[in-house]
């Protein structure tokens, strides 16, 4: 698809054809100087997008798991590439976004993850 011209009078046959941006790492307004320039080079390097896509799979194949449920499915590579416990919490969020794993929460804070969109 090619991007909509700024002054087109055609508008996309359904909103679905849209091209959705694709999901980053983030640093807040108000987090360190150090944590902005950290979330640009997961965001450069392709990190971020590799773990991403890793905790997606792990969603699929063990849904209803927490962040930390999910890390007992981590293996060797997993964790010589940083994808620890943490990093896996960082990720479910984008995914979620993206429309790839929806959350469930359970009690006061446990938050359990599956595949897919909410319904």
């Amino acid at each position: 698809m090619n991007q909509l011209d700024l002054f087109s009078t055609t508008t996309p046959a359904r909103y679905d054809d849209m091209p959705e941006p694709a999901p980053v790492a983030r640093a807040r307004a108000s987090d360190p100087e150090s944590s902005k320039a950290a979330a640009a080079a997961v965001n450069l390097n392709g990190k971020a997008k590799r773990h991403r896509e890793r905790v997606i799979d792990l969603v699929w194949q063990h849904p209803g798991n927490t962040s930390k449920g999910l890390v007992a499915f981590t293996d060797k590579q997993d964790k010589e590439d940083g994808l620890d416990r943490w990093e896996i919490a960082r990720r479910l969020p984008e995914a979620e976004e993206a429309g790839e794993v929806y959350r469930v929460k359970e009690g006061t804070c446990e938050l359990r993850w599956f595949p897919g969109r909410a319904t």
